[in-house]
């Protein structure tokens, strides 16, 4: 597939290959609201009152494993503490 913009491979009849875009296993607020639909600030306010998971630290930024808000969101967003109840009882990874 000849990327669209890249004259110079298309005049030279080089062919890049499709690159897929890469799923990233750790989400930050912004692209975590995305992910739920809701707006950033209204992510934070879920968070910050226990209505959603907290996210871990890396270094300076607070990020979200995408298969754990995929797992919270199966199992219906339930709160904080709920949540926690079931992840212990061995009902998300």
């Amino acid at each position: 597939m000849v990327r669209p913009g890249n004259t110079a491979s298309r005049e030279a009849g080089t062919v890049l290959p499709e690159i897929d875009p890469i799923d990233p296993a750790a989400l930050d607020a912004r692209a975590v609201a995305a992910f739920v639909s809701v707006s950033r600030a209204h992510w934070l306010r879920l968070v910050a009152s226990g209505r959603a998971p907290q996210g871990v630290k890396l270094g300076a930024r607070r990020v979200w494993s995408r298969a754990e808000l995929r797992a919270w969101i199966d199992a219906g967003a339930p709160s904080l503490a709920k949540w926690r109840e079931i992840r212990n009882a061995g009902g998300a990874k």
